[in-house]
């Protein structure tokens, strides 16, 4: 399955990403500063998130990009290697980890 970089359905994920993140960046603050933690709520927030951000970086190295000729690479062994080899992925990987894992007396 390879993924056209302007596809709709792509965009669409893309924004949905976003919110996610945004949400998470003022929810994150708030957890961790005044402990307003329910456990059952955020617990099954922050796995659900995680779940869709492993999903995320599956879509990612499946999606098409522009190479410098500016011609669309649709070969999905060369995707795979652009995305597993930049900056995205790491960021990727990294907000995909569960926090808990780093700063479990801080949760």
């Amino acid at each position: 399955m390879i993924i056209p970089v302007a596809s709709w359905w792509k965009s669409y994920w893309n924004l949905f990403i976003l919110v996610l993140i945004l949400f998470n960046s003022f929810l994150l603050p708030i957890q961790l500063c005044f402990y307003a933690y329910d456990e059952n709520i955020f617990d099954s927030f922050d796995y659900v998130t995680l779940v869709i951000f492993w999903v995320d970086i599956f879509l990612n190295s499946r999606t098409t990009f522009f190479n410098n000729n500016n011609e669309e690479v649709v070969d999905g062994k060369k995707i795979a290697k652009n995305y597993f080899s930049s900056s995205h992925f790491y960021i990727d990987f990294l907000s995909a980890m569960p926090l808990k894992l780093f700063v479990t007396d801080a949760i």
